[in-house]
């Protein structure tokens, strides 16, 4: 068989022209409304007009901060093959590199469950669901968010080789993880049902499921 193709990820913020020309159509006008305020306000020597050129100069300085095109800080990014997951962080402004390495045939168990955002609306909640991968190795937890059934069904295939346990459960799994990040959960207890797409969400309907 051949060796599938790694899949790779990186938060890295790409710069391009479109970022430089909508940053600048806010900046532009934001610069000169508060350059207009300055000249009109000292001109007939009432300040108070400067009010609504600062609110105004404000707002398009907010867009024009939202719009530009900066750098992270921190770029986090990954490699995954057949053999594990290649993950790597590094530092932009220090070159600082940090590095690790999750090997498929440590993994304890991979879990793979739901993950529901709830949509709130006038007569009745709706539910987004996705996917949700958790693979239990010796360091703790790794996990990583599907909104493309292909996408998971990628990763499935170059786990399945080295990986001995992949489970599927219909829980939904989104209070868990998010508690993850403060409290000690033990994904591990969750058990195998026979099909992901099993939920029940009560009386609400589901408008995507995964």
């Amino acid at each position: 068989m051949d060796e599938l193709e790694p899949i790779h990820f990186s938060n890295e913020s790409k710069k391009n022209l479109m970022s430089y020309v909508i940053f600048t159509i806010f900046a532009i006008p934001a610069i000169g409304s508060l350059m207009l305020g300055i000249y009109l306000s000292s001109l007939n020597n009432e300040w108070w007009l400067m009010l609504g050129f600062l609110f105004f100069s404000l707002v398009l300085g907010f867009f024009a901060y939202v719009f530009y095109p900066s750098e992270r800080k921190v770029v986090y990014s990954y490699t995954v093959t057949e053999e594990g997951i290649y993950q790597k962080w590094k530092n932009k402004r220090t070159g600082q590199t940090d590095e690790n390495e999750i090997k498929f045939k440590g993994v304890h168990k991979v879990l793979i469950g739901l993950y529901a955002d709830r949509i709130p609306a006038q007569r009745k909640s709706f539910y987004r669901v996705s996917a949700i991968l958790i693979i239990m190795h010796k360091d703790g937890y790794f996990f990583e968010r599907f909104l493309s059934a292909n996408d998971l069904k990628e990763w499935i295939k170059r786990m399945k080789k080295n990986v001995s346990s992949i489970v599927y459960t219909d829980f939904d799994l989104k209070e868990a993880v998010m508690a993850s990040s403060y409290t000690n959960v033990d994904f591990s207890q969750i058990g195998e049902v026979s099909m992901i797409l099993s939920v029940c969400m009560s009386e609400e309907k589901v408008i995507k499921t995964f």
